[in-house]
C-alpha cells in the first residue's frame, strides 16, 4: 500500500492552498493556521525543510466556547528585543484565566517520527519521555510524520493548563517587562523550553545539523511524484479515494484528543535517500543556531503584556503508548524559549486570501527548482529593526505588526489597504498600538 496517499495534513491547523507540479515533483504551498511557529532544517543542500511546528491556541469546551463569547484567541510571534532571559519567542492569549493547549505537528513527509518536547525546565533531553522526571509538560510527544496532537493538560497531575495573570498585593497585573527584569532567578512568568529530536540514523536525524524556528505565513513541501505511476493508480482506482477531501483522512493517529500509538505497535521504516524537500516562505521571524536577534523598543506590546503563571483546572484522561523508536539525543534542535503572556487589546487581521498566497509562491517555487533556494534561508535568518515609521517616515513607530513582530509604522498611518507588513512583506494577521 502507498503509504503517502494517506499523508495530509490537519486541516484544523493547516490549509492547502495549492499545488503545483514539476518534472519530478508536486509541490503543496501550505498555509499554517493560527500563527504557530515553526522548525525549519537548514541542513539540506535543496533548501528549507519543515520539520515540526507548535501552535498555541485555548481550549474549546463546554465552559470555554465561541458561542458563550468567552474564549479568547492566542498566537506566537518572534521576540525581536533581546529579552533579559534570552526568550525567543512569545505565546499572547487575549483573555485572562483561559484554559490552554500546545499543538504538536509533524510535517516531515517520510517515514520517520519526531520527538516534540515542552520542557518546564532547561534541561538536556537524555530519554524518551523526559516528564517522568518533571521536566517535560506532554506525556505524548512520539509523533508520526503529518500528524497533529493537542498537549491539554500537563502530564504531572493530568489536569488542564490555565493561565492566570499574576496580581499585585494591590490586586494590579505585573507586566511582562517588570516581572523579567530582576532575572530568571527571580521571574514569576510562566517559560517552556522546546526540544525536538529525530529517530537515531534516519534520514530526518540528517536534517537536525542546523536548525531554525520561524513564525511563517507559509511554507511550501515537495513532494516526489511515486513510481512506478501504475500502482498508484490501481490503488486509487481501487479504493475510490480520488475525490475525498483532506479532512475525511483523518481517521486515525495522534490527532484524536486521547490517542497515541499502541505499545506494541512497530512499522518498517525506509533507511534511503530522504523522499521530500520543502522550502519555507515569508519567514517572518527566527531563532537559528548560532545567531543573534536585533531588538525594537522597549515599549512593544510583549513587554506591556501581562505575566502569567499557570494554574490547573480539569482533569483529562491521556492514555499514554510508546513506539520503541531510539532518539538521537545528542543533536536536538537549536535550543529554544517560549513565553507566555496576556494581552487584551490585540486586533487581528483575516487570513492572507488564496490569491495572495499563490502570486507570491510560484515565482518561489519556480525559482526553487532552478535550485536558487538560498535565497529563502537568507530570508529566514534576516532580523529587521526600524526606527522610523516606514510610511511617514516620523520618527518612533507606535504599532507592532504579528505574526511577524515588527514595529514599523504608526497606527494613524495604518488603512484598510494595509495587509502586509512592509518590512518583510509578511500578511498582517494582527496589530497593537504600544
Amino acid at each position: 500500500m502507498p503509504i503517502d496517499i494517506w499523508k495530509r495534513l490537519d486541516s484544523r491547523y493547516f490549509e492547502t492552498v495549492c499545488t503545483k507540479e514539476g518534472s519530478d515533483y508536486t509541490y503543496h504551498v501550505v498555509r499554517p493556521k493560527d500563527s504557530p511557529m515553526v522548525l525549519f532544517s537548514l541542513s539540506d543542500p535543496r533548501g528549507p525543510i519543515p520539520i515540526a511546528s507548535i501552535h498555541l491556541k485555548t481550549q474549546d469546551y463546554s465552559k470555554q466556547n465561541d458561542r458563550l463569547g468567552n474564549r479568547g484567541r492566542a498566537l506566537i510571534t518572534q521576540r525581536w528585543r533581546k529579552s533579559p532571559l534570552n526568550c525567543d519567542f512569545q505565546g499572547i492569549i487575549t483573555k485572562d484565566n483561559q484554559d490552554y493547549e500546545f499543538v504538536l505537528s509533524n510535517l516531515t513527509t517520510g517515514d520517520d517520527y519526531v520527538n516534540i518536547n515542552i520542557l518546564k525546565k532547561n534541561v538536556k533531553v537524555t530519554e524518551r519521555d523526559p516528564g517522568v522526571h518533571g521536566h517535560g509538560l506532554n506525556a505524548i510527544n512520539e509523533i508520526r510524520p503529518y500528524e497533529s496532537y493537542a498537549v491539554k493538560c500537563d502530564q504531572e497531575n493530568n489536569l488542564s493548563l490555565i493561565l492566570r495573570s499574576i496580581k499585585t498585593s494591590s490586586g494590579g497585573q505585573v507586566s511582562v517587562k517588570e516581572d523579567e527584569k530582576n532575572g530568571l532567578e527571580n521571574t514569576h512568568g510562566t517559560y517552556y523550553y522546546l526540544s525536538v529530536i529525530a529517530p537515531q540514523g534516519s534520514p530526518t536525524a540528517d536534517l537536525f545539523k542546523e536548525t531554525v524556528w520561524a513564525c511563517v505565513d507559509y511554507f511550501i513541501t515537495m513532494v516526489p511524484k511515486p513510481k512506478p505511476v501504475q500502482q498508484r493508480s490501481y490503488y486509487l482506482e481501487e479504493s475510490g479515494l480520488e475525490s475525498v477531501e483532506e479532512s475525511s483522512f483523518r481517521f486515525h493517529g495522534a490527532t484524536l484528543e486521547c490517542a497515541c500509538m499502541p505499545q506494541s505497535f512497530s512499522m518498517e521504516s525506509s533507511r534511503g535517500s530522504l523522499q521530500s524537500a520543502s522550502v519555507s516562505l515569508a519567514s517572518c521571524g527566527s531563532r537559528s543556531k548560532g545567531m543573534s536577534l536585533a531588538s525594537v523598543d522597549d515599549d512593544d506590546m510583549i513587554d506591556q503584556s501581562y505575566a502569567a503563571t499557570v494554574d490547573t483546572g480539569r482533569h483529562i484522561q491521556e492514555n499514554i503508548g510508546y513506539t520503541g523508536v531510539d532518539y538521537d539525543f545528542e543533536q536536538p534542535s537549536v535550543p529554544c524559549i517560549l513565553g507566555l503572556s496576556i494581552c487584551e487589546n490585540v486586533a487581528f487581521y483575516s487570513s492572507p486570501n488564496k490569491d495572495w498566497i499563490m502570486a507570491s509562491a510560484f515565482p518561489i517555487i519556480d525559482d526553487y527548482i532552478a535550485n536558487n533556494a538560498k535565497i529563502y534561508v537568507d530570508k529566514l535568518k534576516k532580523v529587521y529593526k526600524e526606527e522610523n515609521c516606514c510610511i511617514c517616515l516620523e520618527e518612533e513607530p507606535d504599532t507592532v505588526i504579528y505574526q511577524c513582530g515588527h514595529q514599523c509604522l504608526h497606527k494613524s498611518c495604518m488603512s484598510e489597504n494595509v495587509d502586509s507588513c512592509p518590512l518583510c512583506r509578511g500578511h498582517i494577521t494582527a496589530q497593537i498600538k504600544v
